[in-house]
């Protein structure tokens, strides 16, 4: 568990963080207070919005600090939003995001379980500016979801693939876009006079990966007797 910090060392998170001695990670368990786990990678109070340590496990190019997106250092778009709670589903997630910066993204995939039905704990996003990004950061990030009764606090850590044509060409040759339509990539117009409402996901475009999608699905699911051994969707059936 993550091991307590000073309150010189908690104000200090007005500033863009420095980078965390690997050895805080393996500390101690937080007591006398709402502190986040140690998944969260945090050392800071629970419900401080826009503050966020580095997460363990993420690049370091790929870690969000919310300072260098205000001094305009920092201009993508695509996130992972992590730590979501398992019960959520599509149409919440998405609830969640609008309900925050109103219809300002047009991309999301919210990776779910196909054994259970729940989602795995992350999703793929694509705000339509930094702009926007910035504002849902400003009020969600590092505070907890506040939805069926979990204490998980919204983690974000910027996306390998960046934009939303990256993001499109990522999927749409991937046998997931057979699924139930909750399961799926979403994609919403980014300007125009539909900017924000459900777009039309383009059709598959080379057959071959398309193929590979779906082999690589049927051998992560079966056994060598076609007994069904794994649940959620393996990287190559993406």
């Amino acid at each position: 568990m993550i091991s307590s910090s000073s309150p010189a060392r908690e104000h200090s998170h007005h500033h863009l963080p420095a980078p965390r001695h690997p050895a805080r990670l393996r500390g101690g368990p937080r007591s006398g207070g709402p502190f986040n786990e140690l998944e969260h990678g945090r050392t800071v109070p629970a419900d401080t919005p826009g503050h966020q340590d580095p997460l363990p496990g993420v690049k370091p190019e790929n870690q969000f600090y919310i300072e260098k997106i205000e001094a305009g250092h920092e201009v993508r778009k695509s996130v992972m939003i992590k730590n979501i709670p398992n019960r959520m589903t599509d149409q919440d997630f998405l609830k969640f995001i609008h309900d925050a910066v109103g219809r300002r993204i047009d991309f999301s995939y919210l990776r779910i379980d196909f054994k259970n039905g729940c989602n795995v704990g992350y999703a793929f996003v694509n705000f339509i500016t930094s702009r926007d990004l910035l504002e849902f950061a400003r009020k969600k990030l590092g505070v907890r979801w506040g939805l069926y009764q979990s204490n998980k606090v919204l983690q974000m850590c910027f996306a390998d693939f960046q934009g939303k044509e990256a993001l499109v060409d990522k999927f749409r040759n991937s046998c997931i876009l057979d699924q139930r339509e909750g399961w799926r990539p979403r994609i919403f117009y980014s300007d125009g006079p539909n900017e924000g409402f459900p777009e039309p996901f383009p059709t598959p475009n080379h057959q071959g990966r398309r193929q590979r999608s779906a082999q690589n699905m049927h051998n992560f699911h079966c056994g060598a007797r076609g007994q069904q051994v794994r649940s959620y969707p393996p990287r190559g059936y993406l």
